[in-house]
């Protein structure tokens, strides 16, 4: 079934105007996604079935999403082929200048995560090899710095072994550790999550 995101305008409560829960983007708020999935590398050892086309269609869902609850969505998709170690955090730099603080940044990664000797946590890029995972792979450290310091609200959707480390310890100025407030369950939850910004689902 192709992946259908509706939501109603300001759903929370349905009044624009009215809303004052911390879940809804305030009146011209923008949505900035970067995309990014990898099923052809390099190295043929690490090819993947769908995650090039699992970010590409989160990409085309996210992109129709323009008008309800956020005024403009504004989606970088990088496509395989160029999703070197380079060109993603060039992408990651991005989304940290255009976030504002009424604004979402969103991140989709797809692909291989591995950990090295020490336990660091690296996304592969198109380019990654193994034994060389500082020169060829986003580390976790890239991904939680452009996360942590955005200006506006931010969610992270990790598709990858190991995605779990990615929140660990992942914390923002004023805000809980993410991986408790994805442990959390019903109401707490939710309420943690949107009120302090951030959240990480891996």
């Amino acid at each position: 079934m192709p992946l259908s995101i509706r939501p109603k305008p300001w759903a929370c409560c349905g009044i624009r105007s009215a809303c004052r829960h911390a879940a809804c983007p305030r009146p011209g708020a923008k949505l900035y996604v970067l995309a990014v999935g990898i099923s052809k590398y390099r190295d043929p050892n690490l090819e993947l079935e769908f995650a090039a086309k699992d970010a590409m269609d989160f990409a085309k869902v996210i992109a129709g999403q323009k008008g309800f609850l956020y005024q403009d969505v504004i989606v970088q998709h990088i496509p395989e082929r160029n999703a070197t170690c380079a060109e993603i955090t060039k992408w990651l730099a991005w989304l940290r200048r255009e976030v504002t603080a009424q604004d979402m940044g969103m991140l989709f990664f797809s692909g291989h995560g591995k950990q090295d000797a020490d336990g660091r946590f690296y996304f592969l890029s198109v380019e990654a090899e193994e034994e060389n995972l500082m020169g060829t792979a986003v580390s976790k450290d890239d991904i939680t710095h452009a996360l942590g310091s955005l200006a506006g609200k931010a969610v992270f959707f990790m598709d990858s072994c190991r995605a779990g480390r990615v929140a660990e310890g992942q914390r923002r100025k004023g805000s809980a550790d993410v991986s408790a407030v994805i442990g959390e369950r019903g109401e707490r939850r939710r309420r943690l999550r949107l009120e302090h910004g951030q959240a990480v689902l891996a």
